[in-house]
């Protein structure tokens, strides 16, 4: 399949996608980001991840929530690493050790104020958001490329965080550019 026909099918499962996730309202989005809590905080690699990256949640994209999760793994002696945006293809990576570190951009996304950088040769865990997954643990996410570049810079265990709604139950479409995930991880359990 060609990039252009990859390319075209993806933004049609990124249109299905983003309306299927919308259509959770609040309650179930909270209950069902407290199950995939429950079910990361249990993983080994969680456990034994000392640094973790991690994406922060949009609520108004209906996002698996991040801001609980981050605040439950500082508690537990983790160390937080989010990520902030620089330019249209690269993002930064910083330390933080509060979610009230964080200040929203022009484009209403959640980022750490300052200047402590991180660099992904020092993480042990990446959490990253997506649109779609398959159980093949191909991801589809926002088009931008902003994780696809990130993710190849690092040997971190990368795990996919969505809800059950979210799984293609075939092959998504991927071409040279796309990184599959270690783990997927939705409400009914690691995938």
């Amino acid at each position: 399949m060609s990039d252009e026909s990859v390319k075209k099918i993806k933004k049609k499962l990124r249109e299905k996608y983003t309306e299927l996730r919308m259509s959770l309202d609040a309650d179930s989005t909270e209950a069902k980001s407290r199950e995939i809590h429950r079910h990361l905080f249990s993983t080994g690699v969680f456990l034994d991840s000392k640094t973790i990256h991690t994406y922060v949640s949009m609520n108004h994209r209906n996002e698996v929530d991040t801001y609980l999760l981050i605040e439950n793994a500082l508690e537990l002696g983790k160390n937080i690493v989010v990520p902030r945006i620089e330019s249209d293809t690269q993002l930064s990576h910083h330390h933080i050790s509060s979610t009230g570190h964080l200040k929203r951009n022009d484009w209403g996304v959640p980022e750490p104020k300052g200047k402590g950088t991180a660099s992904p040769e020092e993480l042990d865990l990446v959490l990253v958001p997506m649109l779609s997954g398959d159980y093949e643990r191909n991801r589809l996410g926002y088009g931008k490329g902003f994780y696809d570049r990130f993710l190849k810079q690092t040997d971190a265990v990368k795990i996919g965080l969505l809800f059950d709604i979210q799984m293609h139950d075939k092959q998504l479409p991927v071409n040279r550019f796309d990184v599959p995930l270690d783990l997927l991880i939705t409400e009914s359990g690691v995938i």
